[in-house]
């Protein structure tokens, strides 16, 4: 039961944390008792963030590959 509300939490913390992460923040600001699903939405949150960096340190990777090849 735990782990359906860790997991119900984590989706909907990516899915905010993709759309709206103000809304995030204040949600989970405004829940003061630690609960699985509260763990859920401040992880998912986390995971998009890492997601989005991971992207985005290949796409520079990948201009500055092309702009080595160019110099070359």
């Amino acid at each position: 039961m735990e782990e359906q509300r860790y997991t119900s939490g984590f989706n909907a913390g990516y899915s905010i944390q993709q759309r709206e992460p103000k809304i995030l923040r204040i949600m989970l600001k405004g829940m003061t008792k630690e609960t699985p699903y509260k763990q859920g939405l401040r992880d998912g949150g986390k995971q998009f963030e890492k997601e989005q960096l991971r992207d985005k340190l290949k796409q520079q990777s990948k201009a500055q590959e092309i702009d080595n090849q160019k110099g070359r």
